[in-house]
């Protein structure tokens, strides 16, 4: 067993957090597995990430309708 050395356990989180960061996960929420299941098929977190992505889509088209608009009044 190797001895505690002062900031180890900081330095691991670090590290950690640094490889979670950058291996892409915060970005692809709705391909991940795990959560609590509402169905066989479908966990909790896959269920509000793809509801995110429908108000994102939603608000978008919002947006492009006012930007392209052709209402000259």
């Amino acid at each position: 067993m190797t001895a505690f050395q002062p900031g180890q356990a900081q330095q691991e989180q670090q590290q950690r957090d640094k490889h979670f960061a950058m291996s892409g996960r915060p970005v692809i929420g709705p391909w991940l597995h795990g959560g609590p299941a509402l169905s066989p098929g479908v966990s909790l977190y896959s269920f509000f990430g793809y509801c995110l992505l429908v108000i994102a889509a939603i608000l978008a088209v919002r947006v492009l309708v006012q930007v392209f608009r052709s209402d000259t009044g």
